[in-house]
């Protein structure tokens, strides 16, 4: 592989449970709420993106996907391979960004930049004999090229938006190959996106314990 292989080191339940307040009472994230307004009201159709922060911020850095994510593999089998691509601790399946027929041996495959924004995804090559692998891609997009991503969600007629935390992964703690580890923050950056443009870029601390609610006036 030619990226950084990760090592989730927890699993979080439906609701993340980080670490303690105190001694009795366990860090839990709501699901993060928004809103996107503008002059004449609630804005529907908003691109949301999301930047995740890492601390300590020296040991690992997202991998620049403006060009799109290589992936450089080996197998044994012939047949049909496919690629899936995921968002961190989600069942749904973002894309099936690759099917091909191909020959056992070396082979690489790119994960379209379209796909791909800031945040934190889980890829996997499927073959046809089940040796199969996923690895963990945390991504930066550089912001002029936000309006060419596949967002993190979009608001509704409301302007709303909601995003669930076990997504954002906070708290959780990550080795990377050469057994530096670092966690992810529970700070993280809006992105928002109207009319193929960046409009607002907002950077909250998402609470434990508590409803988190954010409105972006685009005024």
């Amino acid at each position: 592989m030619n990226n950084k292989v990760l090592i989730i080191s927890i699993i979080a339940a439906a609701i993340i449970a980080t670490g303690c307040l105190n001694d009795s009472q366990p860090k839990f994230y709501s699901v993060v709420e928004g809103v996107v307004v503008g002059g004449s009201g609630p804005v529907q159709g908003a691109e949301i993106h999301v930047q995740n922060f890492y601390t300590p911020d020296d040991v690992y850095s997202p991998v620049d996907v403006d060009e799109g994510f290589e992936i450089s593999f080996n197998s044994s089998s012939t047949g049909e391979f496919n690629g899936n691509l995921y968002r961190f601790r989600s069942d749904s399946l973002l894309s099936n960004f690759y099917t091909a027929e191909l020959d056992s041996g070396e082979h690489v495959v790119t994960i379209p930049a379209e796909l791909l924004s800031d945040g934190i995804y889980v890829y996997e090559i499927v073959t046809p004999s089940n040796d199969s692998f996923s690895r963990l891609l945390f991504a930066d997009k550089t912001d002029s090229l936000l309006y060419r991503s596949e967002p993190y969600t979009t608001t509704n007629a409301d302007g709303e938006f909601l995003i669930n935390p076990n997504m954002l992964a906070f708290g959780a703690d990550f080795v990377t190959a050469d057994n530096s580890e670092f966690i992810v923050t529970d700070s993280i950056a809006f992105k928002i996106v109207v009319d193929s443009m960046l409009v607002e870029t907002k950077k909250v601390k998402v609470r434990p314990n508590q409803d988190n609610f954010f409105e972006f006036s685009l005024d």
